[in-house]
């Protein structure tokens, strides 16, 4: 599927080379905090591709289809990032895309959480350091949970829209993690989706490591009650 995008009064011209992005499971179920389960039907496509005279190398494309087009175009020469979404109240045709360029001297703080590694699933891998002379390249599976708090929703306003929302943004980080620059292929594999509401159990704080522990100690109590429910 070949697009083209103009923008910016015709000063930049995409030509978007994209295809079905066939092993992003966008039919999961939405769960509630509730216990509700609704069943996801909707009829979006996720495409991802790259910008033509660009290559895989030097570009990302990750979009989806629902009611118009919505995504990400990614400059790696430049570290510019491109969003496109609808306009709001226009016609079908029309589009708001906006970008952000990234200083390489901007560094952030990256929090993780501790794996079991009892738990990992990848086993037996043979990495080698020379990653251009390597004779067999493994895949990887990263198994995700996306959790949106009542923030999210409130905003949208609509559960329809921020599913669709949540679905178009794991598209764009499948996208990422498959992307030939890393070397290895890496398949992020959505296994829930979870929306909750302001009778959480889980509640955001005001500093982000604390919101990350206090979603750390959520999801592993999640696990062990699912654990529960299956026995």
């Amino acid at each position: 599927m070949a697009y083209r995008q103009n923008s910016f009064e015709n000063l930049t011209s995409f030509i978007l080379d994209l295809k079905l992005n066939k092993n992003f499971n966008s039919r999961i179920p939405i769960e509630y905090d509730n216990n509700r389960i609704k069943t996801n039907k909707n009829d979006c496509l996720f495409y991802t591709g790259s910008v033509r005279h660009w290559g895989e190398l030097q570009s990302m494309v990750a979009i989806s289809h629902c009611s118009g087009l919505a995504g990400l175009i990614h400059d790696t020469r430049h570290g510019i990032d491109y969003f496109l979404e609808p306009a709001v109240n226009e016609n079908e045709q029309s589009y708001i895309l906006t970008y952000q360029q990234k200083s390489p001297s901007n560094q952030s703080r990256i929090w993780s959480c501790e794996i079991d590694s009892s738990e990992t699933i990848i086993k037996n891998h043979t990495f080698k350091h020379n990653r251009m002379h390597r004779s067999i390249i493994r895949e990887r599976f990263v198994e995700t949970l996306l959790v949106a708090d009542s923030s999210v929703t409130e905003f949208f306003s609509h559960s329809n829209v921020t599913e669709l929302y949540l679905l178009t943004m794991m598209n764009m980080v499948h996208s990422i993690y498959a992307h030939v620059s890393l070397g290895y292929p890496v398949e992020i594999v959505l296994t829930r989706i979870i929306l909750l509401s302001n009778e959480s159990d889980f509640q955001m704080a005001s500093k982000s490591h604390e919101t990350l522990h206090k979603f750390c100690e959520w999801q592993e109590q999640l696990k062990k009650t699912n654990k529960t429910n299956r026995t």
